[in-house]
């Protein structure tokens, strides 16, 4: 009996400690986050190497985000291979990799804000140039441009963050062909008066204008699809904004709101126009704002921007269903205490009885 029970025991310690084989290898110490049944984000490394490649798949789910800080501060990393299973790199994921001098990211198409900053891949990107540039997106400018520096017509975003606190641009020309202007893209331009859309654009991400102050005229454009939360708030000189039909989704405090300290409130005289039965129209009654008059628009086929749209949208929204999912070595020990304890009552017991049988006999 006692031989069956202590290889009980052991089978199960067996099935205890082989999840660190699985989610952990020899070399490489990757902590992830589900974003959905198949899919996954990571999250955080423990490792020390010099050069990193970062696997397409763990424990069989694929890899496509780095989540937010998940490398920040690695003064070890210098190479980065990010599979091309990834598509976004969120916030600050690699911020304060001073050594980091190679990034091989083929497929990523959104860059958080901050996703690169204070690495010299990224000093080294904008030492001789006005502007730094992955994969046709814009991940960062320098700090002096102004309106005459124009960015190439090869370009699909504007990457998170790449204009913050520009003070020298005013009157901006987004070009033809951008897609997406992504999280904070122009944070805090608070010399930005006239920004001019292309009719590309699809997406505008959460406070890709947040604190342009003087931003006073902003015509979006007829086939934009969602805006981001707080993408105009602190755009106090901002009254009037027409929402196109096109628009599907407005997410909260979009426009004609302010910050006083840490409260959001209205901001007074804000003119908001759309059509009947649009997300516009709902915006304007849900937050109680006025319109004089309701616009009509031409609508024209523009369906070359659909494919890549919903791979945007979808990718973003995955981040706001991560559940955190680590292997914590407390719970394993904490069971397995409970188990041998457990166990143990077993054998006293069958001891107990056994005895007890001996005694009648």
């Amino acid at each position: 009996m006692r031989k069956i029970i202590w290889g009980i025991i052991a089978a199960v310690m067996l099935i205890i400690i082989c999840p660190v084989c699985v989610v952990y290898s020899t070399n490489v110490y990757f902590n992830y986050a589900e974003i959905d049944d198949t899919t996954i984000a990571i999250t955080s490394y423990n490792g020390w190497e010099s050069n990193v490649e970062i696997p397409s798949q763990i424990d069989g789910k694929i890899v496509t985000a780095i989540g937010e800080y998940a490398f920040a501060g690695n003064s070890y990393l210098e190479k980065i291979v990010i599979p091309d299973t990834v598509l976004n790199v969120y916030m600050n994921a690699f911020k304060d990799c001073v050594a980091l001098t190679e990034v091989d990211a083929p497929s990523v198409i959104y860059f958080g804000e901050d996703a690169f900053e204070n690495t010299k891949w990224l000093n080294d990107k904008l030492e001789n140039n006005k502007f730094a540039v992955e994969n046709n997106v814009l991940i960062k400018a320098q700090k002096n441009v102004t309106d005459k520096d124009s960015l190439s017509d090869d370009l699909i975003a504007i990457g998170g963050g790449a204009f913050k606190n520009c003070k020298n641009i005013k009157n901006f020309v987004v070009p033809e062909g951008i897609k997406y202007i992504e999280e904070a893209a122009f944070y805090n331009c608070d010399t930005l008066e006239n920004i001019s859309f292309p009719q590309s654009l699809v997406l505008i991400y959460e406070y890709a204008f947040s604190g342009c102050t003087s931003l006073c005229d902003a015509v979006l454009p007829q086939f934009l699809q969602g805006i981001g939360y707080g993408a105009f708030v602190d755009c106090t000189a901002l009254r009037e904004i027409s929402i196109p039909y096109s628009v599907t989704q407005i997410m909260p405090y979009s426009f004609g709101y302010c910050y006083e300290n840490t409260d959001l409130v209205k901001i007074k005289d804000v003119q908001i126009y759309a059509i009947d039965g649009t997300a516009g129209e709902d915006y304007i009654n849900e937050n109680g704002f006025t319109a004089d008059e309701i616009q009509t628009q031409t609508v024209t086929d523009k369906s070359d921007t659909k494919n890549k749209t919903t791979e945007i949208t979808t990718a973003k929204k995955q981040s706001t269903k991560i559940t955190a999912k680590k292997f914590s070595v407390k719970y394993v020990v904490l069971g397995l205490i409970c188990f041998i304890v457990l166990a143990g009552s077993i054998l006293m017991i069958a001891d107990s009885k056994r005895k007890d049988g001996k005694r009648k006999e």
